[in-house]
């Protein structure tokens, strides 16, 4: 797909997820209604995916198969509703023993990243706590939006960079999927945050682990409390800000009209 042709789409995709999150957040607030809109992204991201396998070229079919795992030692950051949802799923799949073994695990990926800027984070490859002895995801059902996006069309520079991450190796990526599943994500957090809930980007780990040990977090956020402070993405890895992500972003959201600009709406984006 020509440049000029996939950021119309991107932007369509944007503004789609965008309203999708606000309506759904107006007519439902509540804690299935969040599940509910998740689903919804999710498939909307799976529908983008396939689209971009259909329209490309044969060789940007993504090399991605179960059992592939280099991508489950990268960093992973979700929003809030993503959050929620995947531990929904944990809390319904998982027996006693299991979240007793997930939650050691959370813990020790807590502890060996603690204190780390973003740069330093990104060369760290640690398995996500969510792999299990298979190499299988956990909540692959649920997966968040930037799992969802995230492709390699050459597995083998995937594992080089696992096996040494010093070395900068760059995965090849199906471009159209990649880009479409981060608007359906900027969407999302655009939405949330027309309605007063925290948007930020949070640390897949730290978020989980909020949850698991406080099942009431869920509706605190769902009415508009701060609870994931302590596993906002920029908080526990900051790094230096992106001034050409900023620009795109507030541009992105001050398109939608009143209500989105990131400059008015974020109480939490600091």
């Amino acid at each position: 797909m020509a440049k000029q042709g996939l950021n119309e789409l991107a932007e369509d995709v944007f503004r789609t997820a965008a309203m999708a999150t606000k309506e759904a957040f107006v007519t439902e607030p509540t804690v299935a209604g969040a599940l509910k809109l998740t689903a919804m992204l999710a498939k909307f991201a799976d529908d983008s995916a396939d689209f971009a396998v259909r329209t490309g070229l044969p060789e940007e079919k993504p090399a991605c198969r179960r059992g592939c795992t280099s991508c489950c030692y990268l960093h992973v950051v979700a929003l809030p509703a993503e959050v929620i949802a995947i531990a929904s799923f944990l809390v319904r799949t998982l027996s006693s023993a299991e979240m007793d073994t997930l939650r050691r695990r959370l813990n020790t990926h807590i502890e060996a990243t603690t204190g780390l800027v973003a740069a330093d984070r990104r060369r760290v490859r640690l398995p996500c706590p969510l792999l299990d002895g298979n190499g299988d995801c956990r909540a692959h059902a649920v997966r968040p939006l930037s799992c969802r996006g995230w492709n390699s069309l050459d597995a083998s520079l995937c594992d080089a960079d696992r096996l040494d991450p010093s070395r900068d190796n760059p995965a090849r990526l199906n471009l159209t999927q990649y880009v479409l599943a981060g608007r359906i994500l900027e969407g999302l957090a655009a939405g949330t945050s027309a309605n007063g809930r925290d948007h930020r980007r949070l640390d897949l780990v730290r978020a989980l682990r909020v949850v698991l040990d406080d099942p009431g977090a869920v509706e605190k956020w769902v009415s508009g409390e701060d609870v994931f402070d302590i596993a906002a993405n920029e908080r526990v890895f900051p790094e230096p800000e992106d001034e050409e992500a900023t620009v795109t972003r507030e541009r992105l959201w001050s398109s939608l009209g009143p209500g989105f600009s990131t400059s008015t709406t974020s109480k939490n984006s600091s």
